[in-house]
């Protein structure tokens, strides 16, 4: 991900995250207060903080401090493998196995949670890989595992195999 400063930013799977300011390379672990070394997916929102997708929830890099996304102990042990923020400030996200999450500032909401999987049987898996917004504000994600996509128009939610 590249921050609005340039900064590039990269997640690993085990070694936390690494910033790229052009010219030399900065790494952050669970020692300078990221929430978990294995990390997955990296935005920033409009309020300028780095949002990270971590094995343990979502952590936030205000510039200079990290912190958790979420207090809940639920959400920190959440495996998080995408996320999104939309044009109106609402953040997306995915967690493994546990389906699709809106936080709009106040309430969470939970998508796909019982799904169905067309090739896996009774196994409710959703592992979703993606989360983009489209030019007429449709919410689409993909599945890793041969689930197709989903739109989602605002109200309904649409799979498309």
């Amino acid at each position: 991900m590249q921050d609005r400063d340039g900064n590039l930013w990269f997640s690993t799977s085990g070694e936390g995250v690494y910033r790229f300011d052009g010219k030399a390379f900065t790494n952050f672990t669970t020692k300078d207060g990221l929430c978990d070394n294995y990390t997955s997916t990296i935005i920033q929102v409009k309020s300028g903080n780095i949002l990270i997708g971590t094995n343990a929830g979502i952590c936030k890099y205000d510039g200079k401090n990290f912190s958790k996304y979420f207090e809940s102990d639920s959400l920190a042990k959440f495996d998080i493998t995408s996320l999104l923020e939309d044009r109106v400030g609402n953040i997306w996200f995915s967690a493994m196995n546990k389906g699709i999450y809106r936080y709009d500032g106040t309430n969470l909401s939970n998508f796909l949670y019982k799904y169905e999987h067309p090739f896996l049987a009774d196994k409710h898996e959703k592992m979703i890989s993606d989360i983009i917004q489209d030019i007429k504000g449709n919410i689409w994600f993909s599945s890793f595992n041969r689930g197709g996509v989903w739109r989602y128009d605002g109200k309904t939610l649409t799979h498309f195999l």
